[in-house]
Order: structure tokens, then C-alpha cells, then sequence
């Protein structure tokens, strides 16, 4: 792999067992999609800085932008998801939730292992303040060890999950699915018109900000990203089913014009259209 600014320990605090990996990470090239080997009773922590890329988990696809976050709880396999690794930058942490012993070293601690292993896959921002926190924990656990910097890698690692947590509980007041709907019928219904990011948040009625973080919660990715998407699965039905030219399938589509529709179609198939309607047509 090619990268800078790579810093994945085993065991970064040999008293802090819970702490299995902490890591920074800066992806200088395009990758190949990376499977992330699977840690039974790990929840696996993502907080990108700079850039973007996909992960995967469960089925699902989430977009992980800068001032985000992703977390996998206990039991889930995860991977970087079907496109490439893009350039961009996170920080990586994995902590182990199933051990025997008193949970970072402190009864009082207790509850915050409760509310790790009760938390879904999440996905969303993340606050500066739990940034900065994990900025902190990265720079103890590459410290040399002593009794002092235990302590204060402890007390870091639980300031830590208690901002996480409320930047977990904070996606919950966004809007809801309910909501979604309302867009999802309107897409369908004008499936063949450009429809912008602004006039989806005018039929929610929500900001464009809340719809952003409506679908990133609820499809892994942006509104935009989804229409477009919607209309690539369009087209593949009429290239299939119908006798249509490309041009005619793309201006049904709302497609400013031919060369741009193969462009998108390209982006989700690695066929351009009329190839596709060759190979998987009858």
C-alpha cells in the first residue's frame, strides 16, 4: 500500500488493552478495494480529515467525506467498499469491547462499553471536539509508555467515546425516513427531468444540509449521487427492453445531451451504454 503518515501499532498501550490499533492514515494514490481483516469484539472507528472514499458493511455503501465518521460495531465485517480508494486521509481507531477485565481500567467506565456495544453501523459528522480528542489519543499512543501517559491515554479514550456518542445520538435529530419518502416519490415521478439538490430539500421541506444528511444516513450517499443512480438503472431497462437509440433514452432521461449520459453510465457500469445493450441484450 501506498502511503504516508501510516502509524498502525498492535498493542500502542500494553496496559490499555482495549486500545488495539490506533492509526493515521494518508492514501497518496488510487487503491484497489481493501477487505479490512475482521477483529471478533472490536467496534472499528473511521474518522476522515481530508478527501473521501466508500466503505461497505453489511450491504450497505457509505460515502466517508471529510468531518465525518464510521463505525462498525462488534461482530460486523467491513471493507472500503466497490470503487477505488481515492486519495484522502483518516484516522483509524479499534478498540475491544469484550475483554474480562474492568473496561479501561475503571469501574465508572463500565457504561461506556454499554453504550459501545449497543451502537449500530453509524455514519455521520463529527463534532471538532471529538476530533480533537482523537487527534490527542493518536498523539499519546505514539508516545513512550509510562505510568503518566497510561493515565492520560485512559481518560482521553473515555472522553472520547462519550463525544462519539454524542455525535452518534446527534444524527437522530435529523430528519426522518418519513421524510425520504416524500423525495423518493418525487424522483420517480420525474425521473426524466433535472431535478437539483435544492428542489428535493423544497419537497421535504427540510434544508439542503438536513437532505444531505437524510441520505447519507439512510442510502449511504449523497441526493445527487442517488438520482443519478436512479437514472442509470432507467436506463439499463430501456436499453434492454427497448428499441430506443441511446440519444432518444438519454433526453428521455434528462440528460443535457448523448456524450454526457455515456459519461454517468460509465461511472456505474464499466460498459458505455451501447456496448452494454450488445453483451446483455437478447
Amino acid at each position: 500500500m501506498n502511503a504516508s503518515g501510516r502509524d498502525i501499532r498492535q498493542d500502542p498501550c500494553p496496559n490499555l488493552a482495549e486500545l488495539e490499533i490506533v492509526a493515521n492514515t494518508e492514501i497518496q494514490k488510487p487503491l484497489p478495494a481493501l477487505d479490512i481483516p475482521f477483529t471478533e469484539g472490536c467496534v472499528n472507528i473511521y474518522f476522515g480529515y481530508k478527501g473521501s472514499k466508500q466503505m461497505q458493511a453489511e450491504g450497505g455503501v457509505y460515502h466517508l467525506n471529510g468531518g465525518e465518521f464510521f463505525l462498525t460495531p462488534p461482530g460486523v465485517t467491513h471493507s472500503t467498499g466497490p470503487m477505488p480508494v481515492s486519495k484522502c486521509a483518516h484516522y483509524w481507531l479499534r478498540l475491544n469491547i469484550s475483554l474480562e477485565q474492568v473496561f479501561l481500567g475503571d469501574q465508572s467506565y463500565e457504561t461506556l462499553r454499554k453504550e459501545l456495544t449497543n451502537l449500530p453501523i453509524s455514519h455521520g459528522k463529527y463534532s471538532e471536539g471529538c476530533f480533537h480528542v482523537l487527534r490527542s489519543i493518536y498523539d499519546l499512543a505514539t508516545r513512550p509508555a509510562s505510568l503518566q501517559r497510561d493515565m492520560e491515554l485512559r481518560l482521553q479514550v473515555a472522553l472520547f467515546i462519550i463525544k462519539l456518542v454524542e455525535s452518534i445520538k446527534a444524527q437522530d435529530q435529523v430528519p426522518t425516513a418519513p421524510d425520504l419518502e416524500h423525495v423518493l416519490e418525487f424522483l420517480t415521478l420525474h425521473i426524466g427531468e433535472q431535478i437539483s439538490v435544492q428542489d428535493m430539500a423544497n419537497v421535504a421541506g427540510i434544508s439542503v444540509s438536513s437532505l444531505q444528511t437524510l441520505f447519507q444516513k439512510h442510502k449511504g450517499m449523497s441526493p445527487a449521487e442517488f438520482f443519478n443512480r436512479q437514472k442509470i438503472d432507467a436506463a439499463k431497462r430501456l436499453l434492454l427492453e427497448t428499441d430506443h437509440s441511446i440519444r432518444s433514452i438519454s433526453e428521455q432521461l434528462g440528460f443535457t445531451n448523448e456524450r454526457y449520459f455515456s459519461t454517468v453510465f460509465r461511472k456505474y457500469h464499466p460498459e458505455p451504454p451501447g456496448r452494454f445493450r450488445q453483451q446483455h441484450g437478447n
